[in-house]
């Protein structure tokens, strides 16, 4: 295993036909390997992924936090993680996960928490072994629309609701 890729604060990335494999690991110095994905994002910046393959991470796929900048994950397989296909952590309004393939990862196809509300269309989410689409109960503005196509559950976690939410249906 390899760490990974890093785009820290202030970074960008434009990733096109990109293959990202085997990594997401690094000593955290507490005598334990942490999980930072293929491909970590956090702070300031952009990042597009574009007709790419992310794969058998030893964690994350993509682990995006605490970034803020326009996120555009699309065309692109994410696949056989060994956690979240793709983590989303308080990435606000800008993340878009769109046309893509999201399949065999160890939890969540996708996992939305903290003040992430990512527009998710057109994708399609299979054999994740927590479900498609998982977020925390007190999540709200998180956009899966009727154009992707799943067969593993979508789950709001248990918890306290602790601010106003609005769940729909829209098929």
């Amino acid at each position: 295993w390899w760490v990974g890729i890093l785009v820290g604060g202030g970074g960008s990335a434009a990733l096109d036909y990109a293959e990202i494999r085997y990594g997401g690991c690094y000593w955290s110095g507490s005598g334990q390997f942490d999980g930072m994905g293929n491909l970590y994002k956090e702070g300031t910046g952009d990042l597009t992924l574009n007709h790419s393959v992310v794969s058998n991470g030893s964690s994350y796929g993509l682990k995006l936090v605490s970034t803020s900048g326009t996120l555009q994950i699309s065309n692109s397989t994410i696949e056989n993680n060994g956690r979240h296909g793709i983590y989303l952590n308080n990435t606000g309004t800008g993340a878009t996960v769109q046309d893509n393939t999201i399949t065999g990862n160890s939890q969540y196809g996708l996992y939305a928490a903290g003040d992430s509300m990512p527009l998710v269309t057109g994708n399609s989410l299979s054999g994740n072994g927590s479900g498609s689409v998982g977020m925390p109960a007190n999540s709200s503005g998180v956009v899966v629309d009727g154009t992707n196509i799943f067969t593993d559950p979508l789950r709001g976690e248990s918890g306290a609701i602790a601010r106003d939410v609005t769940w729909l249906n829209q098929r």
